[in-house]
């Protein structure tokens, strides 16, 4: 197909595209975006030549202008803190499940007993004591939404440190370079976290950051044996990014300017609620001085002139003037356009943030159940990204650290270990599944996971994780019910068949357990002198 001979001058098609992007056309096929476009409007601060992402933060006093506004809007924002909240709720819930699975019961059961100790007990787990590790989650998680990014510190007397994003920066003299320091984030020649530096004592308005070497502890990355025993946890969007950006960053101004609408709203309904009455003058009257609303001032302009003040208050008594009359005045406040558009600036914020509006107020009247639905299946993929996020830079790192702490003083799990490793296991295997949410549907929900465990579509372990439970307490849990409630079910019955022999009851009348589906029980009956009946039997439903 031959192509298309370009417009020649004068043509309609040149003059539209002369007036579209502003500049005489050449035909090229280059991309529209790199050339300019009087529709476009200046972006200042771009490296044309190309950048890395830690050249947007390069001035600190920007990065911490950055953090101490999104730091504001969370204190003081009526729907970015709990939007904030709600988003903590929805990735942490109950807190995420650890599943030893190295195929030694015995190793597993110790191991997760050590740590389920240890995370249990505030004193144990946080060097400050302020939570335990649930807690230590949900504060990590919260701080890396809003500042961007928070530091995690494994002690060396087992305790998990937390540092906030403003304690990490650069000492005085450091050079900020690929291989140097980045903000407190010390790299080697590959970029590769090495260090970090952390002023000891938190810095303030009334202190600048601290000028001397002395004032900074440096962290190491990883220890001696190679665990990662400082790690900063962020959510980066470039390979190039170093430190972590809050998710408030694109939202600051449309928060901004939702809270001057409703604030406006508010004065406008409390000055239209002061004034009740509206006067009507008769055009052919004789005109006739105002009389007072309230009380009078009155000021001197600068031109010399007088202005009259007029004081406004609840429940003033207007006296009409001659030829007046006083009409009730009922002001629509706040009009149908207030809510499309505090909805319309909610939802940018609502976007930012993974949320779906009706979640972010808890109020899904202006929605349908797809509707609520489709929302909701899209935010839980961010959700589970972030839960990866954090499982990954998190979690796998202390249990590391705190197993390999552990094998250096339990010598019953050391030995376990060693066996492990024997085998050619590594005792160091484990999952970690996240917390996930009830079904939307339960039956229809459930139904499909029976469908695909019954077809093979999917494994015990990898259901009940996708579940945020462990498979191996779920059978275990499963058989020590069933098989307590069958001992104390064959014991009451045998009570009843001495007392009653007529009765002739089973345990399964005492205590009926679910059945497989597609299985029917039939328990046969029998009267005195009959001959014995035959035993129970298990008949497929037709």
């Amino acid at each position: 197909m031959a192509r298309p001979a370009p417009p020649t001058p004068g043509t309609v098609a040149r003059t539209f595209r002369a007036a579209r992007h502003d500049v005489e056309v050449v035909p090229r096929a280059d991309y529209d975006l790199a050339r300019p476009s009087r529709f476009r409007r200046n972006r200042p601060g771009i490296d044309w030549s190309g950048s890395d992402a830690d050249y947007h933060v390069r001035a600190e006093a920007d990065r911490w202008k950055i953090v101490e506004l999104c730091r504001d809007l969370e204190r003081n924002d009526p729907y970015v803190g709990p939007g904030i909240q709600r988003i903590v709720d929805n990735v942490i819930q109950g807190g995420f499940t650890l599943d030893v699975s190295t195929g030694d019961d015995e190793f597993d059961d110790r191991a997760k007993d050590a740590w389920l100790e240890w995370g249990e007990d505030p004193q144990s787990c946080d060097l400050a004591e302020r939570g335990d590790w649930l807690a230590l989650q949900r504060l990590a998680f919260r701080r890396m939404v809003v500042d961007g990014d928070v530091l995690a510190s494994l002690t060396d007397d087992g305790h998990v440190q937390l540092f906030e994003a403003d304690r990490l920066r650069t000492p005085t003299g450091q050079q900020k370079s690929v291989a140097g320091v980045v903000h407190g984030v010390e790299l080697d020649a590959v970029g590769r976290r090495s260090a970090y530096w952390v002023v000891r004592d938190a810095v303030s308005s009334a202190s600048a950051a601290p000028k001397t070497l002395k004032s900074y502890a440096r962290l190491r990355a990883r220890d001696a044996e190679g665990y990662l025993v400082a790690q900063l946890l962020h959510n980066p969007e470039r390979i190039s990014q170093t430190r972590g950006v809050s998710a408030l960053c694109r939202t600051a101004d449309t928060a901004g300017q939702h809270a001057d609408l409703h604030f406006a709203k508010l004065v406008q309904a409390q000055i239209t609620s002061c004034i009740g009455f509206i006067r009507e003058r008769d055009p052919n009257g004789t005109p006739q001085p105002t009389p007072a609303i309230g009380s009078r001032t009155s000021e001197t302009m600068a031109d010399g002139l007088q202005r009259i003040l007029e004081t406004l208050a609840p429940g003033i008594i207007v006296d009409a003037a001659p030829g007046e009359r006083l009409v009730a005045f009922s002001p629509n406040v706040p009009n149908a356009e207030f809510f499309t558009h505090s909805i319309a600036l909610l939802t940018v914020l609502a976007i930012n943030l993974g949320l779906p509006v009706a979640v972010l107020l808890l109020d899904p009247s202006n929605t349908n159940f797809s509707g609520w639905r489709g929302a909701m299946d899209e935010a839980r993929r961010g959700f589970a990204s972030l839960q990866r996020t954090l499982a990954s830079q998190f979690h796998r790192p202390v249990w590391r650290w705190f197993l390999a702490r552990r094998l250096r003083t339990d010598a019953v799990l050391s030995r376990l270990a060693d066996a492990l490793r024997a085998k050619g296991a590594d005792p160091f295997r484990h999952a970690w599944n996240p917390p996930t949410w009830r079904y939307i549907q339960p039956i229809d929900d459930a139904t499909g996971d029976v469908i695909a465990l019954a077809h093979g579509l999917i494994s015990p372990r990898e259901l009940h994780g996708q579940h945020g439970r462990e498979w191996s307490d779920v059978y275990k849990d499963t058989i020590a019910d069933r098989s307590s409630a069958i001992r104390a079910a064959c014991a009451e019955a045998a009570a009843i068949n001495t007392t009653f022999p007529e009765a002739r009851v089973t345990w399964r009348e005492v205590c009926p357990l679910p059945q497989q589906d597609g299985l029917k029980i039939t328990i046969p009956t029998s009267t005195p002198g009959a001959p014995a009946p035959a035993p129970a039997s298990q008949e497929a439903a037709a």
